[in-house]
């Protein structure tokens, strides 16, 4: 289904569903996912709590509008922190503060955890044609 491993603490993944009604079936699309490692986004204050997080998560999904909810997401995240990292870079001067504040922003970016498509050669080879 996807390349996700648990990591041993606390995961969240945010993920795009999509529903057809004419087939009546959904499905889980991992091409654009964004792996929350809670415990580290604590640590390095890229959240301020698990709550808040949450909290953001649902304010987001309520006004979500668009073809792809975890992007939106990601650049709603990702413009709010990094609006705060010019803000304290031009207050402060301090490169190492970008730096940090880059750190934060990191965690909410889309990667593509979806399995990648088989190699159709091998399976050709081993008598098996998948569609």
């Amino acid at each position: 289904m996807c390349r996700w491993r648990y990591s041993g603490d606390c995961d969240l993944l945010l993920i795009n569903g999509y529903y057809d009604a004419s087939v009546r079936r959904g499905r889980l699309d991992f091409t654009s996912a964004i792996v929350c490692h809670l415990d580290a986004m604590k640590e390095k204050q890229a959240i301020s709590s698990v709550s808040c997080f949450f909290e953001s998560i649902f304010q987001y999904a309520e006004r979500a509008d668009g073809d792809d909810p975890a992007w939106g997401f990601s650049d709603n995240q990702g413009t709010q922190r990094a609006g705060s990292a010019l803000r304290r870079l031009v207050l402060s001067l301090l490169p190492k503060e970008l730096g940090k504040d880059a750190e934060r922003v990191a965690y909410f970016a889309v990667t593509d955890i979806s399995l990648p498509p088989p190699n159709r050669s091998i399976l050709s080879w081993l008598g098996l044609n998948p569609k």
